[in-house]
């Protein structure tokens, strides 16, 4: 009998049941798992999403908008509300009012050099010159009051158009065969004066901004002028009317000279954008398709248009150069998540050094640029030691915090040329950092040098080497005694100071290392031999630069109890060249080889007080 056969039917389907889910099971999991790992690999692969600080944001009026959004030839101009010349490289944001979520995007290429026109689109006799049909200037259409030829003196050519508002309403007068591509940029002018009562006005109207651009009350000639990028639809008209009046021709008003051109190249104050930073066109996207070009009012924003470092992750980052050599609209470091950043040069970004999205620790660090060195996002908050900067103060609703006032604002951190990012001697951030427990600067520099911590990347390295000359004993003098002083005077150049100096006797370390002025050291010359010695002394700064004096020789006459003294070296001299000397005799006889024996030396010659 088989196991099976004893197990009851409900166990079996039970059985039956587990093998079915431990067969299934695996192949579940596995994918579910597998879905699981795409949907994170996607997600990991996503760039994160950026929310740079604007540098520079405001409202601008359509009245001063001039934008053009057409493939190859987009630009903007603010006109009188300000030039944006001086954000080359930078991102521009343009955002309307009505409708928040619309905007347009665009990176600031090059600067305007002056509006250059296109063709003519008021084809159909925008001069009003010619032969009129009623009074109205051919192919231009009356809908309201009256039109008459004026020709007493117009501002052009030989006729102009008068308009008088009939009772109870106003004169109307326009052109409505114009068609224009969606995204393009026309301005439209017109000349006029009043004749009669409130005289009249100017509308273009078929777009959004449809309100008068000009209202003409002189009985002077004045120019109209505005601009508008048409709709996606494309189309507009012309109007010129007389305004309302209870009574017909209350008021008249004449216009000549109307014209509205495609503007193809912006003003000195306008600039070209593409879509892309670094880009060469612009390419038309439904982004731009839903933006209201002819809003009342738009917010703008600019922003740095490129970053040279992202920093996204909540490690300590520690000596690092970041040099944008003036890309235009480049920002230094971007901060986007809770890091910190030590002994970093951050240099040459016209868009910012630091830009910190989300709060942070800044230590040792430098920061210039040509816009703002530190700029902090709102409610973030950097915690800032010992850093420098150019700028007077942080940008940015954001907060720096620096409990012991240790930032040196205002400040030049004088490198050594507009390329070399090392430090000069007299540079304010040598030896004015923290302690940090770091061993090497970004060039592998071993730090600290001299006598502390450096702010920037790089630590600064004294390679002049400091100066030492004995002061005493004199040369060639004679010393005696248990208590004769060796002194030297010794400076280093600044910054560095002299940490120690080591006197030598004959080559040997004379007492120990002197680790402050004044430079000497005691000498017990009975514990050297009678005779020439040699003495010197090493010079070392706290760069760990030296230096040795010259030698000096010192004469040891030493004597005591009556104890013989060896011979100076004058006296041995002459007993090496004399004779033994005999017993007194008498004088030898001249010629004789005595005769011609030296004399001995005198007391003076051999500066002893001994008999030989």
């Amino acid at each position: 009998m088989l196991i099976r056969d004893i197990i009851p039917p409900r166990a079996k389907a039970t059985v039956i049941k587990q093998k079915k889910i431990q067969k299934q099971t695996p192949k579940k999991t596995l994918a579910f798992l597998t879905i699981l790992f795409l949907i994170l690999q996607f997600f990991a692969e996503l760039e994160p999403v950026q929310a740079l600080v604007a540098i520079s944001s405001g409202n601008v009026t359509q009245a001063n908008m001039r934008l053009s959004i057409v493939a190859n030839t987009a630009f903007v101009d603010f006109s009188s509300a300000g030039a944006l010349t001086s954000y080359l490289g930078y991102k521009l944001v343009i955002t309307s009012v009505t409708d928040p979520t619309k905007s347009i995007t665009g990176y600031i290429k090059a600067a305007g050099t002056g509006e250059t026109y296109g063709s003519e689109q008021l084809w159909n006799n925008p001069t009003f010159e010619g032969t009129y049909v009623a009074g109205v200037a051919p192919n231009w259409v009356l809908s309201k009051g009256t039109a008459s030829e004026y020709t007493s003196d117009p501002h052009g050519g030989l006729s102009a158009q008068q308009i008088s508002n009939p009772a109870s309403n106003t004169g109307l007068l326009y052109e409505s065969s114009l068609t224009q591509t969606s995204g393009k940029l026309f301005k439209a002018s017109v000349w006029g004066k009043m004749l009669a009562g409130n005289g009249g006005k100017a509308i273009w109207s078929g777009t959004s901004a449809s309100s008068p651009f000009m209202y003409f009350t002189s009985g002077i000639w004045t120019q109209g002028t505005t601009y508008c990028t048409q709709g996606a639809t494309g189309g507009s008209s012309l109007s010129l009317q007389a305004e309302w009046g209870s009574s017909a021709n209350a008021n008249q008003v004449v216009f000549d000279d109307a014209s509205v051109t495609q503007v193809l190249t912006p003003s000195t104050t306008g600039v070209t954008i593409t879509d892309t930073a670094n880009g060469t066109n612009y390419a038309w996207t439904t982004e731009d398709t839903g933006f209201n070009r002819n809003d009342t009012t738009y917010t703008y924003a600019i922003y740095p248009g490129s970053v040279s470092s992202t920093i996204s992750d909540a490690n300590t980052h520690s000596y690092q150069l970041i040099d944008c050599a003036n890309t235009a609209g480049q920002l230094g470091v971007d901060v986007t998540a809770a890091t910190t950043l030590q002994n970093y040069t951050v240099v040459r970004c016209p868009a910012g050094a630091f830009q910190f999205e989300e709060s942070a620790t800044l230590t040792n660090s430098i920061g210039t640029s040509t816009s703002n060195d530190i700029t902090i996002a709102s409610g973030k908050t950097v915690t800032g030691t010992y850093n420098l900067f150019n700028d007077a103060a942080k940008a940015g609703s954001g907060t720096y915090s620096d409990a012991g006032n240790t930032t040196k604002w205002s400040s030049d951190p004088l490198f050594v040329s507009a390329s070399d990012f090392h430090l000069q001697s007299t540079s304010p951030a040598i030896d004015t950092g923290t302690n940090l427990s770091l061993t090497s600067d970004y060039a592998g520099t071993v730090v600290p040098q001299g006598a502390g911590y450096d702010i920037g990347a790089y630590e600064y390295t004294q390679t002049t080497s400091p100066t030492i000359s004995l002061s005493s004993p004199a040369g060639n003098s004679n010393v005696s005694g248990n208590s004769a002083t060796v002194s030297a005077s010794a400076s280093a150049s600044s910054p560095a100071s002299i940490s120690s100096v080591q006197f030598l006797l004959d080559g040997s370390n004379l007492g120990s290392a002197v680790t402050s002025a004044p430079y000497s050291v005691s000498w017990n010359t009975t514990q050297s031999s009678n005779g020439s010695h040699t003495l010197s002394a090493i010079a070392t700064d706290n760069y760990g630069n030296t230096a040795a004096a010259a030698t000096v020789i010192a004469n040891v006459r030493n004597g005591g109890g009556g104890g013989y003294l060896p011979p100076s070296n004058a006296y041995a001299n002459w007993l090496a060249q004399a004779s033994p000397v005999p017993t007194p005799t008498p004088s030898p006889p001249a010629g004789s080889p005595q005769a011609n024996s030296p004399a001995p030396p005198t007391q003076a010659e051999t500066g002893s007080t001994n008999s030989p």
